[in-house]
């Protein structure tokens, strides 16, 4: 099975989200709960805050530019005395994370650029509350691929 360059990037992505671990210099270990597309419910057992990666849909470009739009979400459990405050806190750990020298993913993007941040409102039965941050990713299709 072909790999795609947008998987490509998103396992990248991932990678460099698990990385968010004390042991790694960083001040939280949410690198530990990396989560692709929605956030899972958390359970007793679960970690307070986790990361969830959420890709959007790819706007094309000239010359099989496209660009993809990713939000970062650091979701952490209301059960914690602020867990807003956690959120920005783990927020802060992707940010650093990502704004890096290399903002090309070791190549497989030409560039990225920061894009805006947002709350994430509790619904209502929700047990999470988070924040989000987009990032577009900017990279060529090679051509014949998906």
């Amino acid at each position: 099975m072909a790999v795609t360059r947008r998987q490509q990037i998103l396992e990248a992505l991932i990678a460099r989200m698990q990385e968010i671990q004390i042991a790694n210099g960083y001040a939280t270990d949410a690198g530990l709960a990396v989560h692709i597309g929605d956030v899972p419910l958390f359970g007793a057992d679960d970690p307070t805050e986790v990361i969830v990666i959420v890709a959007q849909e790819t706007r094309p470009g000239a010359n099989r530019v496209e660009i993809l739009p990713v939000e970062f979400q650091a979701v952490a459990t209301v059960a914690l005395d602020q867990p807003y405050l956690a959120a920005e806190a783990v927020l802060s750990e992707i940010t650093r994370a990502m704004e890096v020298e290399d903002r090309t993913l070791g190549g497989l993007v030409k560039d990225m650029t920061i894009g805006p941040t947002r709350l994430l409102a509790r619904e209502p039965g929700s047990t999470t509350v988070g924040v989000g941050q987009l990032y577009d990713l900017t990279y060529v299709r090679p051509w014949g691929a998906a």
